[in-house]
């Protein structure tokens, strides 16, 4: 999706978070919370 985003993840939705916060779109405390909804579903 990004040029950068296979640094973090591997997978298409964290890496689309990933990208959300190199844009600023979201804030890295909200996306703590993402991920952490997002790793409880695995």
């Amino acid at each position: 999706i990004t040029k950068g985003c296979h640094r973090y993840t591997w997978d298409e939705d964290s890496c689309m978070i990933q990208f959300l916060i190199d844009n600023k779109a979201i804030p890295r405390g909200k996306f703590v919370g993402i991920w952490h909804e997002f790793l409880k579903k695995e």
